[in-house]
């Protein structure tokens, strides 16, 4: 958590988008593939 905050300080807004967009697009694939886990033995079991 430290070094993320140095990042932010140094790199301050534009540091701060491109962290916030990885954020982002990193919850959605963790979403996805939980998704994927959670439905497939759902779906096999029919």
């Amino acid at each position: 958590m430290k070094g993320f905050m140095n990042f932010i300080r140094e790199q301050s807004v534009v540091g701060l988008a491109v962290g916030f967009v990885l954020g982002g697009a990193v919850a959605k694939v963790v979403t996805s593939l939980l998704l994927l886990i959670l439905l497939i033995p759902f779906l096999v079991s029919f």
